[in-house]
């Protein structure tokens, strides 16, 4: 939902795959690391940070 509403213009496998990746790394998903994580795949989208 929060990708949605940020209009990321990402595959739902692509974001799903990450966001597991990131759940692992950073603690599971709460509303907190969830915010964290769209900011990083908007950053990721917008500099071409590969993580």
């Amino acid at each position: 939902k929060m990708a949605e509403e940020e209009n990321l213009e990402i595959e739902p496998e692509v974001l799903n795959k990450k966001a597991m990746q990131w759940e692992m790394m950073y603690n599971g998903m709460s509303p907190r690391t969830a915010r964290q994580f769209i900011n990083w795949i908007k950053a990721e989208m917008k500099y071409g940070i590969k993580g």
